[in-house]
């Protein structure tokens, strides 16, 4: 990057023509950091006439589709594509909540399951304490038993 670099940002006409090869640029507003470069934004919206008709065959006579650079559009108003690119944009903005709303639902789910496992472990140290008290106590009781009534393990025969 340089001082003297050019960034320029293309919308969902120029994205679609192209067949994403120019991808349209996410809309939002960031304060930049700061840097050993102040930047100079100066934004330029173009917007073509409703009324023109978006003819792209014009533009690569005889090119197959499958190896047009651009999108074969002929026809068509940018009225009509503006209406186009709005439905899409609204699909787009409806996917991005539902897929929001799905995150959110797991990040609960993933939540309410950790603080469940913690209870059991708190549990499981609470209750595992108490039969640790019980253990002691019952040793001190005097009988004199101061045996393992674990399970007896015994090695085989010559494995020593």
């Amino acid at each position: 990057v340089s001082p003297f670099d050019l960034l320029v940002h293309v919308g969902d006409f120029l994205s679609t023509l192209t067949k994403g090869y120019f991808q349209s640029a996410v809309h939002r507003v960031v304060r930049p950091r700061p840097s050993a470069h102040p930047r100079l934004s100066m934004p330029f919206l173009v917007r073509p006439r409703a009324e023109h008709v978006v003819n792209t065959a014009a533009h690569e006579p005889g090119v197959p589709d499958e190896e047009a650079k651009l999108l074969r559009v002929q026809g068509i108003t940018c009225a009509q594509m503006r209406r186009i690119f709005d439905a899409r944009g609204r699909k787009l903005y409806l996917r991005k909540l539902e897929l929001e709303r799905r995150d959110a639902e797991r990040r609960a789910a993933g939540q309410a399951y950790r603080e469940k496992l913690l209870a059991r472990r708190a549990g499981a140290a609470v209750s595992g304490a108490e039969s640790s008290d019980e253990h002691s106590s019952s040793s001190e009781d005097g009988d004199g038993d101061d045996q393992d009534h674990g399970a007896a393990t015994s090695a085989p025969a010559g494995s020593t």
